[in-house]
C-alpha cells in the first residue's frame, strides 16, 4: 500500500514540476530565441516558479526610487522587449513602438465579444428575432 502511495505521489510531483517549471522555461526560451533571431533586443528576466520577477522589479523600483517605471526610463530604453513570467505563464512586455503597433494592428487582433453577464441568454434571444416595441 505504501509503495502505491509513493508511486502516485511521485507522478503528482513529476506532473507539477513539468507543468510549473519545464514547460514555462521551454516556452520562455523559445520566445527569447525567436525574437532575438528576428533582430529584436530582448531582456530576459530570470524564471521564478510561481513568482513575478517583472512586477517585483517594478515594486522594488517604486519603493527605492519613488517611480514604478524608473528602470524603463533609465535602464531598459535600449531593449525592444522584456520576457519574464507571472506564476507559470510567460509574460512579454513590449517596449518598441514599432513592435507594439505591429502586434496590436487591427488585422492581427481577434474580435472580442462583450460578456453580457446573467442576461446573456435574454440578449441572445432578442437578437434572434423577438419583436420589441418601444413607445407606441
Amino acid at each position: 500500500m505504501l509503495s502505491i502511495f509513493l508511486v502516485v505521489l511521485l507522478f503528482i510531483v513529476a506532473y507539477y514540476v513539468y507543468k510549473f517549471v519545464v514547460v514555462p522555461r521551454r516556452l520562455k526560451a523559445h520566445y527569447v530565441k525567436s525574437y532575438k533571431n528576428k533582430g529584436y533586443r530582448v531582456l530576459e528576466l530570470p524564471y521564478q516558479p510561481m513568482g513575478a520577477p517583472y512586477f517585483e522589479m517594478m515594486a522594488r523600483s517604486e519603493k527605492e526610487k519613488g517611480d514604478t517605471f524608473y528602470n524603463h526610463k533609465h535602464s531598459f530604453h535600449q531593449y525592444d522587449m522584456i520576457i519574464s513570467n507571472v506564476l507559470n505563464h510567460v509574460e512579454l512586455v513590449l517596449l518598441n513602438e514599432k513592435l507594439i503597433k505591429e502586434t496590436m494592428s487591427q488585422d492581427r487582433l481577434t474580435t472580442l465579444h462583450k460578456h453580457h453577464g446573467p442576461y446573456g441568454i435574454f440578449l441572445m434571444i432578442i437578437e434572434r428575432g423577438i419583436v420589441v416595441v418601444e413607445d407606441q
